[in-house]
């Protein structure tokens, strides 16, 4: 996906049409780019030069929310989003806001239909409000999103995980950065999460109103693949959610992993779930 910094966009774009022969689970592909305003242009340029005539989607990036003298950037920017045609079809806006999440949630603003809006903040992990800020959120359709590169403890992500979980009007969640390997492995990787940790965790709060933050945090930071099995349904250690739950599960709660990498995630999935 785009843009790790050591590829162009011809690059990440020619990787991106290749994934239905190259993947070994395709069907992990959300997005098939994730693109920032300013390389739109030089997107569709590419896209049309590549020939493809596939349908093809992407998440755009919109300029960073970190002042209140951005917010009219980000009601023009939505604003295109309704008006301009692109050569592809966008999945999702989102928009890194910081401390200025509030800012943000006051502002008036309409998204485009069949367009996800995420705002990115961190700060709703410690936040005292973050239960006022997430009902907010939720009432007028907008997901919420958190980067785990900057070391946020997993206990933190937990709780927060836990929060969403137990909603009764379900939050769209996005969680990158950091994510490119399903568990962690220290000594190959140096990671601290895996995103099949986070998504098992998420999962599991969401159906188990019984497990605590404690037992979250131990899945988030699972790596042992033998602590989880596919066989029937989702399992990890004790806790199990049946097939016929799971898909209904998935549906009402949304989850979304970014990664620059699909390759990785990918070709660990094998190494460590041969079976599968």
């Amino acid at each position: 996906m785009y843009p790790p910094a050591e590829l162009s966009l011809e690059t990440s774009l020619q990787n991106s049409l290749s994934f239905q022969r190259t993947l070994h689970r395709p069907q992990m592909v959300a997005a098939d780019l994730v693109l920032e305003w300013r390389h739109l242009k030089s997107f569709s340029e590419n896209l049309s030069l590549s020939g493809s005539q596939r349908p093809f989607t992407v998440a755009l990036l919109g300029s960073p929310c970190l002042g209140s003298d951005s917010l009219s950037r980000f009601s023009e920017e939505l604003l295109r989003l309704s008006t301009e045609s692109f050569p592809a079809t966008v999945l999702s806006f989102e928009v890194r806001c910081g401390d200025y999440l509030n800012d943000l949630l006051r502002a008036s603003f309409t998204v485009p239909n069949g367009i996800q809006l995420y705002l990115e903040s961190n700060s709703l992990l410690k936040s005292s409000e973050r239960n006022a800020v997430l009902s907010e959120l939720s009432e007028r359709g907008i997901g919420v999103k958190i980067r785990c590169s900057e070391a946020p403890p997993p206990s933190e992500i937990a709780s927060l995980l836990k929060l969403l979980g137990r909603r009764g009007s379900p939050i769209p969640f996005k969680a990158t950065a950091g994510l490119h390997h399903p568990l962690v492995e220290t000594e190959r990787y140096q990671n601290s999460l895996g995103f099949l940790g986070l998504v098992t965790s998420y999962l599991l709060g969401a159906h188990f109103p019984e497990i605590s933050e404690e037992a979250l945090t131990a899945c988030l930071e699972s790596s042992d693949p033998a602590q989880f099995s596919f066989t029937g349904g989702l399992r990890w250690r004790e806790w199990f959610i049946p097939d016929t739950e799971l898909a209904a599960l998935k549906a009402r709660y949304p989850l979304r992993i970014g990664s620059c990498s699909l390759a990785e995630p990918d070709d660990d999935l094998r190494r460590l779930f041969p079976a599968i």
